[in-house]
């Protein structure tokens, strides 16, 4: 633990510091555990203990002595007290902020709530596909869709790959908003120093401004960091600008977009959030329709081949899912049947038999599913402009049941695309596929195997059929 008024390490949790006298909680209420990082001009990060709450905390320390004029420290005070107390589903909470002291040894302390996860910056080395990338920054941009509709307009100012975790649920959360670091590094710019981190600042910010623009630049940022597998200060100039070589990397059909995002003028980037997320998911479903190939046709061979027991994945003793009640009579006798003749094997013979009847049918039903694509005339091609028929939701259900019947514990972009074919809302489902290939591709690197061909090919199957009815 580390005493609050004289930085001393203590030994054991006292609310008197034990050297110097003094109360050892910061804001008489926050007990320092531990330095997160140390960043000089942008300040200190503690983790610490809100012992009011026992909650886990975040400590932000600024000093406020690099800012020239009471309007800047006024500045940085009021980025900060915009956020604060405000909920907003992906954004980490500030619970808390105060500045002490007076005049050059002014001191910002924010206070926000500790979130558990991985950062984006943990998986950049490489890059990502552009697939991948698009579904993490749609993610990204629906936090800030909501902050910069809010009354007044919330702006991040500090989005980079650190500050984006990735939560054990699966859910992005965005942290240290409030950017009153801008304020600071803006000031050094001035002064002619221009520290890692003032790297992945807007323009405007380096001259202590900023606005819903500023997040658009960022997001650019950070959709050329995912898509190189590099920080900032290997594709920004000095002056701030972006090389123009790297743009020479990135994927055409993205490129005019990510120009206009890192546009030095704020007026001529993308105006509104939900302008740009429209935009990149039309660039997504072409991209997606580019990476899998084209589903075939009536009378042509079917991609997948029937799978034997070793092609499938971890077999449970579970009993295969029945579909809902959007299921037809064909499909739904086809899965009760499954589910009784597993549960009559685990009676007589355990779970060795049932996991056996379970790879059977979940062979029985990539048999059957592949006679259903490979009979012409049990395919209403013709109806899948149309969603709202029990023949478009049958497809659906037929590589539902595959995926579901090759993993007893679905991933939760599973969940969500079951209850999207329930509602029939398959242009929702078409966005989730690329979330339930990256949550697919996970379960098996940890696992240390292959997603099986069977797998590979409902994926396909789902994509192009959801952009079929959704069309």
């Amino acid at each position: 633990m580390i005493c609050a008024s004289c930085s001393a390490s203590m030994d054991a949790p006292d609310d008197t510091c034990p050297f110097c006298g003094y109360s050892a909680l910061l804001l008489d209420r926050y007990r320092l555990l531990f330095i997160l990082s140390d960043d000089g001009d942008s300040g200190t990060l503690f983790r610490a203990l809100d012992t009011e709450g026992e909650r886990a905390v975040v400590v932000r320390e600024l000093p406020l002595n690099a800012l020239d004029s009471d309007a800047q420290v006024e500045a940085c005070e009021a980025a900060y007290a915009s956020l604060h107390g405000v909920s907003i589903p992906g954004l980490a909470f500030w619970r808390d902020r105060k500045t002490v002291g007076r005049r050059r040894n002014r001191i910002l302390y924010a206070v926000q709530d500790h979130v558990q996860g991985q950062p984006l910056s943990k998986k950049l080395s490489g890059g990502l596909q552009l697939s991948d990338a698009l579904v993490v920054l749609d993610e990204i941009l629906a936090v800030l869709e909501v902050m910069h509709e809010h009354t007044p307009p919330l702006v991040h100012r500090d989005l980079k790959p650190g500050n984006i975790l990735r939560t054990p649920d699966g859910a992005i959360t965005l942290v240290d908003a409030g950017g009153a670091r801008d304020v600071v590094l803006g000031t050094r710019c001035e002064k002619g120093g221009l520290p890692n981190a003032g790297l992945w600042l807007a323009p405007e910010q380096r001259e202590g401004e900023g606005g819903p623009a500023t997040d658009i630049y960022a997001a650019g940022l950070l959709l050329l960091s995912m898509l190189t597998g590099e920080g900032a200060q290997a594709f920004t100039e000095p002056t701030g600008e972006v090389k123009p070589e790297v743009m020479e990397r990135v994927h055409p059909d993205i490129a005019p977009l990510l120009q206009r995002m890192l546009r030095s003028q704020p007026a001529a980037r993308p105006q509104g959030v939900a302008g740009l997320r429209a935009q990149l998911q039309e660039i997504l479903a072409q991209v997606q329709a580019e990476e899998l190939p084209t589903l075939e046709q009536p009378g042509m061979p079917a991609p997948a081949e029937a799978a034997s027991a070793a092609s499938l994945p971890e077999v449970s003793s579970k009993s295969p899912p029945v579909p809902r009640s959007t299921a037809t009579p064909k499909v739904a006798a086809a899965s009760a049947a499954a589910v009784t003749v597993t549960a009559g094997a685990a009676a007589v013979g355990g779970p060795i038999a049932a996991g056996l009847v379970g790879v059977l049918s979940g062979v029985g039903a990539l048999v059957y599913a592949r006679s259903v694509r490979t009979a012409p005339a049990d395919i209403p091609w013709a109806q899948l402009s149309d969603p709202n028929t029990a023949e478009t939701s049958e497809l659906f259900l037929e590589a539902l049941m595959v995926l579901e019947g090759a993993y007893p514990a679905p991933p939760p972009a599973l969940l969500r695309i079951r209850d999207y074919v329930s509602a029939r809302d398959y242009g929702a489902l078409r966005m989730d596929i690329p979330r339930l290939r990256n949550q697919l591709h996970k379960h098996h690197r940890s696992q240390d195997s292959d997603i099986p061909p069977a797998v590979k090919a409902s994926l396909q199957r789902l994509h192009v059929l959801s952009q079929r009815a959704s069309t």
